[in-house]
């Protein structure tokens, strides 16, 4: 079974609160995602599913690596600057997303902004 990334709503006592944690489910079973686990709302959840999956994104936006493609002669417009670049970052955990920036605009709040945007 592969596993499914998705917001569920939390029950207590067999109803729904009409909360929200972001979650994920394999063959094991439906865990409460790590993101949902240290944020502000890891008690009570999210109040809406958009918000649960906005956690989700900016948990995974804090993971990245910076590289440069220079060597393999790849190059694209910084999509923070618009000059033609080699940087790229990759960003995220589960869901891998490549964003081209230069040298100078690779701040962790342009990498979040960029990735966010990706969805």
């Amino acid at each position: 079974m592969a596993e499914v990334f998705q917001p569920l709503e939390l029950q207590k006592d067999g109803k729904h609160t009409g909360r929200w944690h972001y979650t994920y489910t394999n063959s094991t079973g439906t865990y409460t995602h790590e993101c949902c686990q240290r944020c502000d709302h890891a008690e009570d959840g999210h109040a809406t599913p958009t918000e649960a999956v906005e956690c989700f994104r900016k948990h995974e936006a804090g993971y990245y690596i910076i590289s440069d493609t220079e060597k393999k002669n790849e190059f694209g417009r910084c999509l923070e600057t618009g000059v033609i670049t080699s940087g790229l970052v990759t960003v995220g955990r589960h869901f891998l997303r490549q964003i081209r920036l230069s040298k100078g605009a690779q701040t962790p709040e342009n990498i979040a902004r960029h990735f966010m945007a990706s969805f």
